[in-house]
């Protein structure tokens, strides 16, 4: 998964998957940052991450949804 994120995000978001892969954050967790898609383009995308007992096992269960549009409207009301 680290492969397809943006190089200047990288650092951070395998910090935030050792921390939660070593048990060391279990609460839920919202991550923003920006990938690469296999044409090239950079997009942002939010994940929310939340540790969770499936079929009597520890899982995390994860959403992901593209928000290119909202960084790029907050980009534009900065302007």
């Amino acid at each position: 998964m680290v492969s397809i994120v943006h190089p200047d995000d990288r650092k951070i978001v395998r910090h935030r998957l050792s921390e939660r892969m070593n048990g060391n954050n279990i609460d839920p967790q919202n991550y923003r940052f920006r990938i690469m898609t296999g044409g090239g383009e950079t997009r942002w995308v939010d994940i929310y991450d939340r540790s969770i007992i499936y079929r009597g096992k520890p899982a995390n269960f994860l959403t992901m949804a593209d928000i290119s549009e909202l960084k790029e409207a907050e980009q534009a009301l900065r302007v």
